[in-house]
């Protein structure tokens, strides 16, 4: 039995179930979760806007005026500064839409648990984490379904393959 034949016995859902492991492996198992560092870089710039919003009330990041704030203002926001002076978030707020089903599941999660609810703690980061493999995976079903009216179940099985582990989507995941 040759590769291929071995392929177009597969199912594009054993894809996914591959996909789905894969990721949770590397996602539990680098020191950025471990660090809980999964809030970070361009990360907090697209996140930001929930916290501001939801927990500061106030999207004009006033509260980082505030002397006991200035800690969380570099650590938690990135603002940058207009013509008037003003702070503005630098990036749109799409991604935080996207994370907001997400964002309101670790706010209750954090109510029921006593966890601390400020938008940075443990669940947060679970819930950024988990929104994006949520999201990745709607994406790749779609396209596996698209790919499969146009091409023959081997082209499909080996294209998803080479797209989760030839691209770098598993480490922007």
């Amino acid at each position: 039995m040759n590769v291929f034949n071995a392929i177009k016995q597969l199912n594009t859902k054993w894809v996914i179930v591959i996909t789905l492991i894969a990721i949770t492996w590397v996602n539990f198992n680098i020191v950025r979760w471990q660090k809980g560092n999964i809030i970070t870089h361009d990360v907090i710039s697209y996140y930001c806007y929930l916290p501001a919003t939801f927990y500061e009330h106030d999207l004009s990041l006033a509260f980082t005026d505030d002397s006991l704030n200035r800690e969380i203002e570099g650590r938690y926001y990135w603002p940058t500064i207009d013509a008037e002076g003003n702070k503005r978030i630098k990036v749109n707020m799409g991604m935080a839409v996207s994370d907001l089903p997400f964002f309101g599941a670790a706010h209750v999660y954090c109510k029921l648990f006593n966890e601390e609810a400020n938008g940075f703690s443990d669940p947060y980061h679970f819930a950024v984490q988990f929104s994006s493999l949520f999201y990745f995976m709607i994406g790749l079903i779609f396209l596996l379904r698209i790919l499969k009216l146009y091409f023959e179940p081997k082209v499909v099985f080996i294209t998803s393959l080479a797209i989760i582990f030839v691209t770098t989507i598993i480490y922007y995941l």
